[in-house]
């Protein structure tokens, strides 16, 4: 009886060690757990910081090239010698430019409901026009020429006017 008891005694000693070590493992997996969980919000966290700072570097970039418009605008109005005609243009162009800066910002603060895209039938050519009109300023600072070649008899098409004078404005800008 003596031995069986010493063996019952040594299984049960067997038991305890291995609950002492289940008890160490799910305490260190609960551990590894938790450190997963921050490290993977760490993660969320720096992606979103990162998506966040390439947002701001459009951002930046969108309102650069209106804002740009208005200085040579502005710059070419100051100089002597301006018919009257050619200060209404630049003129023009810096209200059109502020109003477009003023979007752009007006879009960023309705980031949370995306604007949705408004279609109507367009003739591009006028698109192209008005981008080039607004671009001149700038590109008359840097001496450099535009030449537009399109058809003239485009048929209208169906896009967002906005959308595609901003594309336009930006191949034309960089």
């Amino acid at each position: 009886e003596l031995k069986l008891l010493q063996a019952r005694l040594t299984i049960l000693e067997r038991q305890l060690h291995n609950l002492t070590q289940c008890k160490k493992a799910e305490e260190a997996l609960k551990k590894a757990y938790k450190e997963l969980e921050e490290t993977q919000q760490e993660l969320i966290q720096s992606k979103t910081l990162a998506a966040l700072g390439e947002f701001a570097a459009g951002l930046a970039h969108e309102i650069r090239n209106p804002l740009a418009n208005i200085h040579a605008s502005a710059q070419y109005c100051q100089k002597k010698n301006r018919s009257e005609d050619q200060m209404k243009k630049h003129l023009d162009i810096i209200l059109r430019n502020s109003e477009r800066a003023n979007r752009i910002i007006k879009d960023l603060l309705d980031f949370a409901k995306p604007r949705e895209l408004s279609f109507t039938l367009c003739d591009v050519g006028e698109i192209i026009d008005k981008a080039c009109n607004l671009t001149e300023a700038k590109r008359s600072a840097y001496h450099v020429r535009l030449e537009k070649k399109y058809a003239n008899a485009l048929p209208p098409i169906m896009i967002d006017k906005t959308s595609m004078e901003q594309v336009f404005v930006n191949l034309i800008l960089n």
